[in-house]
């Protein structure tokens, strides 16, 4: 059964918050939003698979997904976006009920209120060979679960422009239950093949780190495409360093137009399909 942890995981996957489009506008922050520079009815469709260590240490797949992401309405300071996943078990398919995911471009939550907004004294912050000076924004939002307190760095020029981000999370459960987490952008101006076309893309790195061990993720990012995400790897590791978690997000197609019905097939099978057609 899919249930709406799965949901969420799989939209978090997307990676809608990260402020990651490049613009002249560099006060806008529907610019700087994965989603925001795109009209209604953009969309992406997305594999996940996922692997856990079994009882005898051995590393097995234990889900593969398929996530439609459509871009429903889109203003000056939040996007909606219509979230459907498709398990596949075996030779079946199991396809989730459509779920509406809403979130303002400040990064705050349903649930959540600003508590604190502070610009601080700019910061330079190196990338390769190049430094940037970033302007430094530091947030605040309290929820049922607790606070989030996010330390953001902007950059012109550069895709992303938010190009590092600093979140510590106090948990109303405990100090214990608290978590760290960093976004940082290790490589830009990168060629790397998008479906069919090479585009120029992005590597963002991030560390998540809590009481039960790390995830450590990496993602490609491509502004041309919606939600930006066109690849990831990520690993868990538990508090003795063991990988207990593995899991990759590729790209299977995507759309500034939702057509009737989107392919949900692999790429290899895309290329094989139009081969055939052009014999």
């Amino acid at each position: 059964m899919i249930d709406r942890r799965t949901l969420v995981i799989a939209f978090i996957c997307l990676s809608v918050t990260h402020g990651i489009a490049i613009s002249e506008d560099f006060n806008s922050p529907r610019q700087q939003d994965s989603w925001g520079p795109f009209e209604p009815n953009a969309w992406k469709l997305v594999e996940i698979t996922k692997q856990s260590r079994a009882k005898n240490g051995v590393m097995v797949t234990t889900s593969i997904r398929e996530t439609l992401t459509k871009l429903h309405q889109v203003d000056d300071e939040k996007v909606s976006l219509q979230v459907s996943v498709t398990e596949k078990l075996g030779g079946r398919r199991i396809n989730a009920p459509i779920q509406e995911v809403r979130h303002l471009y400040v990064g705050q939550f349903a649930g959540e209120t600003k508590v604190a907004d502070e610009t601080l004294a700019t910061e330079d912050v190196v990338i390769g060979r190049k430094q940037f000076r970033c302007r430094v924004r530091q947030v605040a939002f309290s929820g049922p679960r607790g606070k989030r307190t996010s330390k953001i760095y902007t950059a012109r020029k550069v895709y992303p422009v938010r190009i590092r981000q600093e979140t510590i999370t106090e948990s109303t459960e405990g100090s214990d239950n608290g978590s760290k987490t960093i976004v940082e952008l290790v490589a830009f101006e990168i060629p790397h093949q998008v479906l069919e076309n090479v585009k120029t893309v992005s590597h963002l790195k991030t560390e998540h780190t809590h009481k039960r061990g790390t995830t450590t993720t990496l993602e490609i990012l491509c502004p041309e495409v919606p939600g930006a995400i066109v690849a990831h790897w990520s690993v868990t590791k538990n508090a003795a360093g063991q990988v207990t978690e593995r899991s990759m997000l590729k790209l299977l197609d995507y759309g500034t137009q939702l057509p009737e019905a989107p392919q949900r097939e692999s790429n290899r099978e895309r290329q094989r399909r139009r081969s055939r057609s052009g014999r």
